[in-house]
């Protein structure tokens, strides 16, 4: 019974929550999604299903490897510089779906990634990228970008 009502429960917030579709993501994100996620999962081994709960806004703030896994992507994208945790903007309008453009788009993960750039000093990278990343997810879940 407990495995029918979880089922129902992540059913139910899935359908609230209508996540990009990877083929939604356009040329130049298709052409690099899978070898990133392939990169990082062999790194930071996590499960589809913690990625599922990553795309319909579920965080478990416990989940280091998930934390790692997401600053893997981050890191290898290139569109971060780790040290000044700022963004590419030119990465950004290159990498992101236009269905984000649409919306308030790079500045929407510009404003992210200053959260995570004001945690306080000595604040481990994979934190400063987990804040960032929620704060996209409840920005435009709808439109929110995770593989």
């Amino acid at each position: 019974m407990k495995i029918l009502f979880s089922l129902f429960v992540m059913l139910s917030i899935s359908s609230i929550y209508a996540q990009m579709d990877v083929s939604d993501y356009g040329v130049a994100l298709d052409k690099v999604h899978t070898e990133m996620h392939d990169k990082c999962t062999k790194d930071h081994p996590v499960t589809h299903a913690d990625i599922w709960r990553v795309k319909i806004g579920i965080f478990d703030d416990n989940n280091e490897e998930m934390k790692k896994y997401i600053l893997c992507l981050w890191r290898i994208s290139g569109m971060i510089d780790l040290d000044t945790f700022r963004l590419s903007k030119i990465l950004l309008d290159v990498y992101l779906p236009k269905e984000v453009h649409k919306g308030n788009g790079p500045n929407m993960y510009l404003e992210c990634a200053a959260k995570g750039r004001d945690l306080p000093a000595g604040t481990a990278l994979q934190e400063r990228t987990w804040v960032l990343m929620k704060c996209v997810q409840h920005a435009d879940p709808v439109n929110f970008v995770m593989f």
